[in-house]
């Protein structure tokens, strides 16, 4: 019979050891990860939507005026572009602005097709459609 309670006994310790060390694992598992400091934030890559590139980067710090000075192709070229990417006519086109999308720049060519408006982003330094967006409820962007 001591056998039996020596046996109990031990097997008791060393189940109790094995829960106290996956305790311990688990409690480690469960800590929040240290804090980045500002440096390693600023190395940080941040996803954003649409995510595409362009010919031309927009300098930090650029504002809305200066952006006409750093474009290669005109809103008329730009709307051109669109048009014949969206197969419709340049007179269903209705607007082009110069933006600064995610750091790029680009043409932002609003058209008209079959009732829905589509934004479509052109590249203003070599006229590609990079993207196009549909304003309405039905989808989401799209890539050409």
């Amino acid at each position: 019979m001591s056998h039996r309670i020596l046996s109990i006994a031990i097997l008791a310790v060393f189940v109790i050891s094995i829960a106290g060390t996956v305790g311990m694992a688990t409690a480690q598992s469960n800590t929040t990860p240290p804090a980045t400091t500002d440096t390693e934030q600023d190395h940080q890559v941040q996803e954003q939507y649409p995510s595409y590139k362009g010919s031309i980067a927009v300098p930090e710090n650029t504002d809305d005026n200066g952006l006409a000075s750093l474009a290669k192709i005109t809103g008329e070229e730009a709307k051109a572009a669109a048009a014949a990417n969206m197969s419709v006519s340049i007179s269903d086109v209705q607007s082009a602005s110069l933006e600064n999308e995610n750091g790029n720049l680009v043409y932002s060519v609003l058209v008209m097709k079959q009732g829905t408006v589509y934004d479509v982003k052109v590249d203003a330094g070599n006229g590609i459609v990079l993207f196009i967006d549909q304003s309405s409820d039905v989808g989401e962007g799209v890539e050409p």
